[in-house]
């Protein structure tokens, strides 16, 4: 895993909710402060917006995290129901057998719990996330929950949460009694390019990287490009990006790492997306880079167990006694400059220099040889394992 490559504590771009990797962007800073004020005065519904990924569910979940054990939560995640079903999710939820009873009954049944609660001094708060799966009969049964009062009070407060689309329905005609009884009403924007940088080095830090970040410079435009400030496609980009460059020994995700991994997720810049949808090919508007290919490698072992590592980025590399080989080697049974290793045309070759005890390579005693990845080499009382670039 690549967390222990970069010194990472955890894997700082998982897709999963955690409050500690929130980027408090001035467009989430100021939902969530019309967030909280709506849920504590809890007088009416709120309505959130934003398209997929743009931390809608992570919002919601902070401000209701901050609220105290008076108040009763019920999420509803599943909306594509119809109207009766819908109502017999919101009952199950509150505790309510559901399954048995007609649309009228469970009202009624709904009613009562709400009023008990009420009277317990509790406040109910129902969450119903993807409401843009909701049509317009479905929103009304909402309408009508959100008015059920006592003494001129709420006793159910509603959050929709939903692409959009949920925008969509709402503005008709048809929905102007449910909007007048929404206080709060807004739609989450995606980052700006600014946010891009700041949002990755904040999710490093948390992750257990202070004080520096994996990404260059010229990263961060075509990361907002291709993801629009969407903070979950940041996430996806960002991991694909970190497991190239551990899989290709780099320390930094450049531009070109950034590329390659669009390229291996088929992805067109985020403006473009929904008209690519219909076409049938693919077809990256970039050239795909080639990563500097690393050079072929000595690995020196002891008893089984890695000791160094030796570039071979020379055209020419020497093994042997004298100190000025490129790769040194003590023991009595080394000569001078007992062998060295010729790279032509990406291709190693491997020349016993004429020493009195030869060079073995896999266990057999060669004059000169080319080299295969994961040839062993003993020269005396070392071994070598050659390890090509691919």
């Amino acid at each position: 895993m690549y967390t222990d490559y970069f010194g990472l504590t955890e894997p700082p771009f998982c897709l999963t909710t955690d409050p500690r990797f929130i980027y408090w962007s001035k467009t989430h800073i100021k939902a969530k402060s019309y967030m909280d004020c709506a849920l504590l005065m809890g007088d009416s519904s709120v309505i959130v917006t934003g398209e997929i990924g743009s931390g809608k569910t992570t919002l919601v979940d902070d401000a209701v995290s901050e609220l105290d054990s008076s108040v009763i939560v019920a999420y509803i995640h599943q909306t594509r129901l119809s109207e009766v079903e819908f109502i017999q999710s919101v009952a199950v939820k509150f505790g309510i057998d559901a399954f048995n009873s007609q649309k009228v009954e469970l009202l009624d049944l709904i009613n009562k719990y709400l009023t008990h609660q009420y009277k317990q001094g509790k406040r109910v708060l129902l969450i119903v996330d993807e409401a843009q799966n909701l049509n317009q009969k479905m929103l009304e049964e909402v309408r009508l929950l959100s008015g059920l009062e006592i003494h001129n009070k709420k006793i159910l407060n509603i959050v929709l949460v939903g692409q959009p689309e949920l925008n969509d329905t709402l503005d008709t005609p048809e929905m102007e009694q449910l909007l007048q009884r929404v206080r709060f009403r807004f739609h989450l924007t995606a980052l700006s390019e600014d946010d891009i940088e700041p949002y990755i080095t904040h999710r490093l830090e948390v992750a257990g990287l202070p004080n520096q970040s994996l990404f260059e410079a010229d990263a961060y435009p075509i990361i907002h490009r291709y993801t629009g400030g969407i903070p979950r496609l940041i996430n996806v980009l960002c991991d694909m990006a970190l497991i190239n460059a551990y899989a290709e020994e780099l320390e930094k995700v450049s531009k070109d790492l950034v590329k390659i991994a669009i390229a291996e997720l088929r992805w067109v810049p985020y403006s473009e997306r929904k008209i690519h949808k219909a076409q049938p090919e693919y077809l990256p508007d970039f050239e795909i880079p080639e990563l500097p290919k690393k050079p072929p490698k000595l690995l020196l072992t002891m008893e089984g167990k890695y000791v160094a590592e030796y570039p071979l980025d020379t055209p020419r590399v020497r093994l042997g006694r004298k100190k000025d080989n490129d790769i040194i080697i003590s023991g009595l049974e080394v000569s001078r400059y007992h062998a060295e290793i010729v790279m032509q045309d990406n291709q190693a070759t491997i020349k016993d220099n004429g020493s009195a005890n030869g060079v073995l390579v896999n266990d057999e005693s060669i004059k000169e040889q080319k080299l295969n990845s994961g040839d062993i080499i003993t020269i005396g009382s070392q071994q070598f394992t050659y390890k090509d670039n691919e």
